[in-house]
């Protein structure tokens, strides 16, 4: 993203939380966080938290806090910055959106890679 489609997508009302795409299949072509204040949905106290903004291949934009989300996002944008790859229409960060119960009763979000698609870059880009 350039820097103002950065500052478009962190103020935009138009992302949705990423909680509301569970179960679908996500094709992501960018990402960008950014520290927001907001209240904590455990103590209720005003905070600081990494907000992480996904727009998918069709433009769709969705945003999370989610630490699990973040980390998976790292650790795949490394992965692909090492196989000589980025974030992109032609070769995206395809992933189903997972919501699971952790063992304190609380919800969490993942991104479950599709390691298949994922693969086929890494094929492409070492012929």
């Amino acid at each position: 993203m350039t820097q103002a489609e950065n500052l478009n997508a962190l103020s935009s009302s138009d992302a949705v939380p990423l909680s509301d795409a569970t179960n679908l299949t996500l094709k992501i072509v960018k990402f960008v966080a950014s520290n927001v204040e907001m209240r904590d949905q455990q103590t209720g106290e005003l905070g600081t938290f990494l907000r992480v903004v996904i727009q998918d291949a069709d433009g769709k934009l969705y945003s999370t806090v989610s630490k699990s989300i973040k980390r998976t996002l790292a650790q795949f944008y490394t992965l692909f910055k090492h196989a000589g790859l980025t974030f992109s229409k032609e070769t995206p960060f395809v992933a189903k959106v997972t919501l699971t119960k952790t063992k304190n009763g609380n919800s969490a979000l993942g991104l479950l890679a599709d390691t298949k698609v994922i693969g086929s870059y890494a094929k492409k880009s070492s012929k």
